[in-house]
């Protein structure tokens, strides 16, 4: 078991697993039963004791909620597929628990949730012993003499090209698995009251007969989800948007309202990048505010009037107007949208963005937290007194003496050379965290405290 743990790279799921198998193994030594929820408890206590950064690693939570769905509902699951095969019902059963008790991980991890994994494991899981004793037969054969220890190795990759069928052809379906970009933290929490109080009443049912007392708890944990699922958390979101080298800065205040700062290059990564900070129930931009007319900034504007009802467009383009503003422009006009000119201050539920001393850049506030949004053609050379930091738009300005104090944010794409920040820029933020949205995707600055911080 160890000798498992290490060849398999000694993630946290291995060693959870290696620990649980030692303690099946020590028990039966001991002529004691073993219980698979006291050995998964204590396997979670040494483990966290060991190493307490576990706690905040994705394949610690999924390999033990994984395994607590299994021993939890496997059984029940199985008893009611009796019409399936035995060797295909136990990892169909086995993968449905296993996804009913991570879902919230999964969607709040990795954005998506697979819908053909319970029949791809139960088409390949059956397989997976023989490919581990064939394959490592030829291995260890192979490596005394090549001739013998082919034929295995051939007989082990015609197994797994199997592997390769099941999850091509079950990946391709259109309803392979169930995406939601959108999936904060107070979201997952309330998933994990639902599951595994769930879990917890259908375990401990027989403590709770009376209907009071399950009106009672149902009540709680409906408000508790309600209240998770629905209410803002208070604090004002800003996201320098991941739309390659462009301008795209959305505001969510407090009180859940949106602001947003142009629309960038590339309608397709703005919907992406917009559907990953907004709630799908989010359908509202209340204020837009255009600061520049070049393709940069209004590329992807057909996509926000196509997705978003638009309470006012705010446009304070310094230069004369590109055709291409003046169409979007008529276009939102058509539409009945109220459009103002102009470079005076957009305040909105207690976020005040105003125009920066050099005529092009504009200051994001919120109360004491003050934060910058420069374009590639300003003429400043460093942040002024209280910016906390700064997002640069389409690579940053060719030229700047500094940061000042906090953190730089770079908007730039990652499949393009265009707009690259240059090195001077860059050699000049040294000595603040630096950001770029072609590393790390959507930067989210969070108001905490009186600033803005980065949480990307």
């Amino acid at each position: 078991m160890s000798g498992y743990a290490l060849l398999a790279g000694a993630s946290a799921a291995a060693l959870r697993a290696a620990a649980m198998g030692v303690l099946v193994v020590i028990a039966g030594r001991l002529r004691r039963d073993s219980h698979v929820f006291v050995s998964l408890a204590f396997t979670a206590a040494v483990m966290l004791a060991l190493k307490p950064a576990l706690a905040a690693d994705v394949s610690f939570q999924l390999s033990f909620a994984g395994t607590i769905g299994i021993a939890a509902m496997t059984d029940r699951i199985a008893a009611r597929l009796a019409w399936i095969p035995p060797l295909l019902r136990d990892p169909f059963a086995a993968t449905i628990a296993a996804e009913a008790a991570t879902w919230p991980l999964m969607l709040a991890n990795f954005h998506q949730l697979s819908l053909i994994g319970p029949v791809a494991n139960a088409l390949v899981l059956p397989l997976l012993p023989a490919v581990m004793v064939v394959g490592g037969a030829g291995a260890l054969l192979g490596s005394l003499l090549a001739a013998a220890g082919w034929p295995l190795m051939q007989a082990a990759g015609l197994i797994t090209s199997w592997y390769g069928v099941v999850i091509e052809r079950l990946g391709s379906l259109p309803i392979a698995a169930i995406t939601m970009p959108y999936f904060p933290g107070r979201w997952l929490a309330a998933a994990m009251v639902v599951n595994f109080g769930a879990l917890a009443g259908a375990k401990l049912r027989q403590f709770f007969w009376r209907q009071r007392v399950w009106a009672v708890l149902g009540a709680v944990g409906i408000a508790t989800v309600a209240l998770l699922l629905i209410r803002p958390d208070g604090r004002v979101h800003v996201y320098a948007l991941d739309v390659g080298t462009g301008s795209a800065v959305l505001v969510r205040t407090a009180n859940g309202h949106q602001l947003l700062i142009d629309a960038g290059p590339d309608a397709d990564k703005l919907a992406q990048a917009m559907g990953r900070a907004l709630p799908p129930t989010a359908r509202t931009i209340d204020i837009w505010l255009i600061t520049g007319g070049r393709r940069v900034n209004l590329a992807a504007a057909a996509a926000v009037l196509g997705h978003f009802q638009i309470g006012s467009m705010v446009i304070a383009d310094p230069d004369p107007w590109s055709a291409t503003l003046r169409a979007l422009v008529q276009q939102a006009q058509s539409s009945g949208i109220p459009v103002v000119s102009g470079n005076q201050p957009v305040a909105f539920d207690g976020v005040t963005m105003s125009l920066a001393s050099d005529g092009r850049s504009w200051l994001i506030a919120d109360g004491q937290a003050l934060l910058a949004v420069v374009p590639p053609e300003t003429s400043w050379s460093s942040l002024p007194a209280g910016v906390g930091g700064a997002i640069f738009t389409s690579g940053g300005p060719a030229i700047w003496q500094g940061p000042g104090q906090g953190f730089s944010v770079i908007q730039v794409s990652s499949s393009s050379r265009d707009g690259l920040p240059v090195r001077a820029f860059l050699r000049a933020l040294t000595g603040a965290a630096t950001y770029r949205t072609d590393r790390v995707g959507t930067v989210e600055l969070i108001e905490t405290g009186g600033a803005f911080r980065a949480t990307p």
